[in-house]
């Protein structure tokens, strides 16, 4: 009640029955420490940091109306955030940073089931430790 009262306001519409965006990325990011090695791991949680934000924060920018679902625009910033993140915090080879940002769309573009920060850590970690397992 208390944080309804006072923070309610920052919620979305479906936070305000279920889980918080935070909630999910917490649990997104312990997932990827606790499932990956350490560098798929970086990687998995860059994506969901760097690569959700940039698909939100572009996609909003391009669409006019609010409620007109996910932009390509935002789906190329995912894209683009989550492959340069792969690449230059995780050192990822170009190959796989490039598969991680595409991973991160795949994962990023539904509504649901899932919440998108959970699906982009599991994706990007389990696609790119199946890439790895298939190629290296």
């Amino acid at each position: 009640t208390v944080f309804d009262a006072r923070l309610g306001r920052l919620l979305r519409v479906h936070e305000a029955h279920g889980l918080s965006g935070a909630t999910w990325l917490i649990l997104a990011l312990l997932a990827a420490a606790l499932l990956f090695p350490r560098d798929i791991a970086i990687a998995a949680m860059a994506a969901v940091a760097v690569g959700d934000a940039a698909a939100a924060i572009v996609g909003r920018a391009v669409t006019r109306h609010r409620g007109e679902g996910k932009s390509l625009a935002g789906s190329v910033a995912c894209f683009a955030a989550s492959a340069f993140a792969a690449w230059g915090i995780a050192h990822f080879a170009w190959p796989e940073a490039l598969i991680a940002g595409i991973l991160a769309v795949i994962a990023e573009r539904p509504r649901r089931p899932l919440d998108d920060n959970l699906r982009i850590a599991l994706a990007v970690g389990c696609g790119i430790l199946l890439w790895r397992m298939g190629f290296s």
